[in-house]
């Protein structure tokens, strides 16, 4: 009997021990099912979660396959609709941008590491929720845990740690920022589940952690240039506030957030290095423990092994050539030309020629030279251009048609003379300059100078035409404008319309006059802040800089900073470009009244064309009949 006791202690421990796994197995699974119902049946569609599973040690294991399955059952047999689980076990999480809701059973945060794997070597910014359960307990590993997911970005997570003595179970959470407290990692015991419910009840497992900031200070990467960026200060050194398009956009974020900012300004070298390689520059900022970068950054798709992402843009930068609207005069013989286009120029030329020969014709005829010239008329051809110059008539005809003929003559001339002496006393008493190019192709026909400073040069390397033409200067866009502005040379300057406008709206409306912007669009790119790619605040950025668009603020700062026609007391400017520019030429259509007249006068000559050459015709009859009679 004494030989079978130590084998009957043996199956005792056995029994205590299975029972024991079993009653922790179904207190942890009811606590994880009392979770995934609140905040993941009730909240996400489709139902289907990650169940993944890595441990080390052989009894964790056998520990976590029963609680896989104890997990399922309750879940499935409770759920009034169907829910799927991913299953994982001994394998990373799915390397993708998704959001995911999922329960993780690990033993080490080397092991969540393992689970992490392509999340952390990709810095993939992933949405959703994590539970993860830490078996068995170690305050080392929970702290160690938090902190991996902290620099995984992960901020919505929950750890369940088993209680043996108590048998309970215990929720951990992280509060990141707090009125005491910024950037924290230090595990916090939120709830407890124990005989079936939760001690702080069961409403939200997930509090908010970022939508406050707390005034926490947040790094920023940047320089002072306006019109993006420029802090006023008052003497003390106080700051006012930020000026300029993203100075205005991080005024907002910051206050919607609730945080504080720290500019760290990069040097010449660092901003000259964004130039060369933007990539190796956010690299070495962000790892630093620089929070973001903003300066006028292009949107730029990211590799997949980038750490660092663009966050939506924010504002859509447009580039245009400007040249100076003071170009080359015309010349005299060009000035005697412009008060009519060249289709009325053609067209008088025409009318003269035809005259000419007709005319010409008319003098070997002398019957019908008499009825439509004058029998008095020596000299046709010089009388028809001394009167149409407005000379006085040496010849009066003595022929119904002739002096019909005369009359039209007159009236066309007299319209013509007087719209071209109108237009040519305007013509000589102002400094006329031929017009600047209106296009890009014109501009580079007319061999413009095309100046731009780096940046944009390396924004246009797609577009080889301009790209090839561009004389690269290290001044900045103002002081390109500036030098179109006093030089006289055949200079131009590819430019965002920002610099422009911010240039106009210093220089007043004065400088409008100064410049021509060329009509055709060269370039647009978007600008975007940048982060780390699995940044907290990624997903908090995005969104406030949506709403910051669709209330209308970037283009009421745009508007109000950047607008050459707006005052600083809201009110536009009532400057009317129409009384600064030169009538344009006479276009034919202005002359259509005049050229209708005529031919209505030429139909009406020949009426009385026709009713001389009868009435002719019947006078030749009454004296062959007279003649006969006698």
């Amino acid at each position: 009997m004494l030989l079978f006791l130590p084998l009957l202690q043996f199956f005792h421990v056995i029994v205590i021990i299975a029972v024991s796994f079993d009653e922790e197995t179904n207190i942890l699974a009811a606590a994880i099912v009392d979770i995934l119902g609140v905040s993941f049946v009730r909240a996400e569609t489709p139902t289907v979660f990650n169940l993944y599973v890595y441990a080390t040690l052989g009894t964790t294991q056998h520990f976590y396959a029963g609680l896989t399955d104890e997990t399922l059952h309750r879940l499935w047999r409770n759920a009034s609709e169907p829910i799927g689980a991913l299953l994982g076990l001994g394998r990373a999480l799915p390397g993708d941008h998704d959001r995911h809701y999922s329960l993780l059973l690990v033993d080490s945060s080397a092991a969540l590491r393992q689970l992490y794997g392509e999340l952390l070597e990709l810095h993939l910014n992933i949405g959703g929720y994590f539970i993860i359960v830490l078996h068995p307990f170690n305050a080392t590993e929970l702290l160690a845990i938090f902190k991996l997911n902290w620099e995984a970005g992960i901020a919505n997570v929950n750890v369940l740690a088993l209680d043996v003595a108590e048998q309970t179970v215990q929720l951990y959470t992280a509060l990141p920022y707090q009125q005491d407290r910024c950037r924290s990692i230090e595990p916090h015991l939120t709830n407890s589940y124990a005989k079936g419910r939760w001690t702080r009840g069961s409403g939200d497992f997930y509090p908010g952690k970022l939508a406050n900031f707390y005034g926490c200070p947040f790094s920023c990467a940047t320089w002072p240039e306006m019109p993006y960026l420029e802090l006023h200060k008052k003497a003390a050194g106080e700051t006012i506030e930020l000026l300029g398009i993203e100075g205005r956009l991080l005024e907002y974020l910051a206050e919607r957030l609730n945080f504080t900012l720290e500019f760290y300004w990069l040097n010449d070298e660092e901003i000259a290095d964004t130039l060369k390689d933007e990539g190796a520059v956010f690299d070495r900022l962000f790892a630093s423990g620089i929070d973001f970068a903003i300066g006028a950054f292009r949107y730029k798709p990211t590799r997949p092994s980038d750490p660092y992402a663009p966050t939506t843009p924010y504002y859509l930068s447009r580039l245009n050539v400007i040249v100076s609207s003071r170009t080359a005069p015309y010349s005299a013989f060009a000035k005697l030309l412009l008060p009519f286009v060249l289709e009325i120029w053609v067209l008088l030329g025409a009318s003269c020629m035809v005259g000419v020969l007709i005319v010409w014709r008319l003098r070997r005829h002398g019957r019908w030279r008499n009825l439509v010239l004058g029998a008095e008329n020596r000299t046709p051809i010089y009388n028809m251009f001394i009167v149409g110059l407005g000379g006085t008539v040496t010849a009066t005809p003595a022929r119904n048609l002739a002096r019909f003929l005369l009359t039209l003559w007159l009236a066309m001339t007299l319209v013509l003379r007087s719209a071209y002496q109108a237009f040519m006393y305007h013509f000589i008493r102002t400094d006329l300059q031929m017009p600047p190019p209106e296009s890009v192709d014109e501009l580079l026909q007319l061999n413009y100078t095309l100046l731009m400073t780096p940046s944009t040069h390396d924004a246009v390397q797609q577009l080889p035409r301009i790209a090839g033409k561009a004389h690269v200067l290290n001044a900045t866009s103002e002081e390109q404008l500036q030098a179109i502005r006093e030089s006289q040379e055949r200079l131009a300057v590819l430019t965002a319309m920002e610099y422009y406008g911010y240039y106009s709206r210093r220089a007043r409306w004065e400088a409008m006059r100064d410049f021509h912007v060329l009509p055709e669009l060269v370039l647009t790119q978007q600008l975007s802040i940048y982060m780390s790619k699995n940044s907290v605040m990624l997903e908090r950025f995005n969104r406030y800089i949506l709403e910051y668009m669709n209330a209308g603020l970037m283009s009421k700062w745009d508007q109000v900073l950047l607008d050459e026609t707006w005052k600083e007391d809201g009110q536009r400017l009532r400057w009317q470009r129409g009384n600064e520019e030169p009538p344009q030429p006479m276009q034919f259509w202005q002359l259509l009244g005049a050229f209708r007249l005529l031919l209505l006068g030429h139909a009406c000559s020949g009426a009385v064309l026709l009713w001389e050459l009868a009435a002719w015709a019947v006078q030749r009859l009454w004296r062959h009949v007279a003649v006969n009679l006698v």
